[in-house]
């Protein structure tokens, strides 16, 4: 087993943008001490409010969004050795703010998501890492029902499923997923079906289990967790379950934010802004359906975004108002976390991503 592992952190670095003070400098390398829970940055690489990130391990690359109205994407090559970052180019995403980079199964395409617009962009990836051109741009239309928030839409994340023959898109201001068919050959995408949740619910980001028959979707604005049943052929989801993020008791604030599950698949995590928590979902293996075990505090302010690292030891917490990154260990069999007791000072943090194992 390595004895430390690679985590690159996105950051806010100029306003506006969603944190409290956007003081990052770009792109963080940090070096994970698998014995202790200890992190220490290692590097920099200068960026404009590169807020969320995705990785090919074979190439070895690195893209980000820049999250900014003139919306941007950034591919960078990465040193396996030093972990440092050299670009290799970038260009305009073609929409406003984009919040949420995917990469298909082959990375030979990137869909990037625009939460200022509501536009959903497919980029081509060449061999060599570079980003290509913008392929298409599809355009939401509609609103919701909170009308400071869902006036218009705003896609918070696209990723595609594990069959690589859909992409799902969390459209927070309309209440809904698009379910879009991915043709990799041409490339394009070409819209299944529009699936609405509960109005005001606000999807924001999801994940699936390891087959892709279930999707778990976190809604920022009810802080709920649902389940779906996903039928890759036809993109069809049916409802399965929907569950509270927050104790039966709690009576402030609080938005969600970010959701993953454990690589075993016997857990959920789920994070809250405002209670400052994670949610801890025990998962049943045949139905998909959770039950909550419990909450642990993150030690700091918005937990915009956490991480599992490969070998499911070890959790990573990034407190975005609070400047910090906590580390905590996850018991196999309970699936419950226990504060390692390192943090690690950080400005803005908002987004994890681990080198694979």
């Amino acid at each position: 087993m390595a004895e430390t592992g690679l985590l690159f952190v996105g950051t806010y670095t100029h306003e506006p943008s969603p944190a409290r003070e956007s003081s990052g400098q770009g792109i963080y390398t940090c070096r994970l001490t698998m014995a202790s829970g200890a992190l220490e940055i290692v590097g920099v690489t200068s960026a404009v409010n590169p807020s969320y990130l995705a990785l090919d391990a074979a190439g070895p690359f690195l893209y980000a969004v820049s999250e900014k109205q003139d919306g941007a994407v950034l591919a960078y090559q990465l040193d396996r050795g030093s972990g440092q970052l050299s670009l290799l180019n970038q260009l305009e995403s073609q929409g406003a703010f984009p919040c949420y980079i995917a990469l298909d199964a082959l990375h030979r395409h990137a869909f990037v998501s625009h939460y200022g617009d509501g536009s959903l962009a497919l980029l081509d990836l060449a061999l060599d890492g570079r980003l290509g051109a913008v392929k298409q741009l599809h355009v939401h239309h509609g609103a919701g029902h909170i009308p400071d928030r869902q006036a218009s839409p705003h896609i918070h994340s696209a990723r595609p499923d594990p069959s690589n023959q859909l992409v799902l898109a969390a459209d927070l201001g309309t209440d809904e997923l698009m379910i879009y068919r991915l043709d990799a050959a041409e490339p394009q995408l070409s819209l299944l079906s529009r699936t609405p949740v509960e109005p005001g619910a606000g999807p924001r980001h999801l994940d699936f289990n390891a087959t892709g028959s279930i999707l778990y979707l976190v809604q920022e604005l009810n802080n709920n967790v649902s389940v779906f049943g996903l039928t890759p052929s036809t993109g069809v989801l049916t409802l399965r379950q929907t569950i509270s993020m927050l104790p039966p008791n709690f009576s402030g604030n609080s938005l969600a934010a970010d959701l993953h599950l454990h690589p075993a698949g016997r857990f959920l995590y789920a994070s809250n802004r405002g209670h400052d928590s994670l949610a801890i979902f025990g998962v049943d293996q045949q139905t998909g359906r959770l039950n909550l075990i419990g909450h642990e505090a993150t030690r700091g302010e918005t937990p915009r975004s956490f991480a599992i690292d490969p070998t499911g030891r070890l959790l990573v917490v990034a407190n975005q108002d609070s400047h910090t990154l906590v580390t905590f260990w996850i018991d196999p069999h309970t699936g419950l976390l226990s504060f390692t007791g390192h943090t690690l000072e950080l400005p803005a943090p908002a987004c994890l991503k681990f080198w694979p194992a």
